[in-house]
């Protein structure tokens, strides 16, 4: 367990590193709340949590600012300040970062708000 200050889920370098040190579970407590990634199996190298993240990232970068991408994400982003995007944005990052190949079969993620 560990604290992110200045708030948002996890960084690329939280899951590689729990990876690699086959943690069964990383937390992170932030002022929104309380993350939770747990390993349900490891292997996947670094490099390919890395390059999925990227993908991640910038899926979520695109759908924001498609205009032909209006549903509750981007209304609920318009809407915040800039501290409450980071943090928002970084959320989405993750939820779809689960959604590419197996990574499904290798994570559990799970947020919990104050």
């Amino acid at each position: 367990t560990h604290n992110h200050p200045r708030g948002a889920t996890f960084s690329t370098e939280d899951l590689q590193t729990a990876m690699y040190w086959k943690m069964n579970e990383v937390r992170a407590v932030a002022k929104e709340g309380f993350y939770s990634m747990k390993f349900k199996k490891h292997g996947l190298s670094i490099r390919t949590i890395k390059n999925r993240m990227n993908l991640a990232d910038n899926r979520i970068e695109r759908k924001l600012k498609s205009n032909n991408y209006v549903n509750n994400y981007y209304l609920t982003y318009s809407m915040l300040n800039d501290q409450q995007k980071r943090i928002y944005y970084w959320r989405l990052v993750m939820e779809e970062f689960l959604t590419i190949g197996d990574n499904d079969k290798y994570f559990i993620y799970e947020f919990t708000a104050r």
